[in-house]
C-alpha cells in the first residue's frame, strides 16, 4: 500500500535521530550479495533489511548476535 511505501522511506531517507554522544556504525555491505541478481526490489529490500536493523537497541543486537554465532556458526 501506499502507507507502507511512505513509511519505508521515511525509514531509509529520514535523518538518524540517535543521541549525539553516541557513535553511529555502519556496517559495510558487501557487493557482491547486491550483484548477484540486481532487480531493484532486491536491493531496496536489502536496505530495507539493513535499516531496520539499524533500529535495533544495541543490546538487542548484541543479543541477536550472540545467538547467531552460538547456533549457526
Amino acid at each position: 500500500t501506499v502507507a507502507d511505501i511512505e513509511q519505508r522511506a521515511r525509514m531509509l531517507f529520514d535523518p538518524l535521530k540517535r543521541p549525539a554522544d553516541k557513535a553511529l556504525v555502519f556496517k559495510r555491505a558487501s557487493i557482491k550479495a547486491l550483484t548477484v541478481n540486481r532487480q531493484s526490489s532486491t536491493v531496496a529490500a536489502y536496505f530495507t533489511r539493513e535499516a531496520q536493523h539499524n533500529q535495533i537497541a544495541p543490546a538487542h543486537r548484541r543479543a541477536i548476535r550472540r545467538i547467531d554465532q552460538q547456533y549457526f556458526a
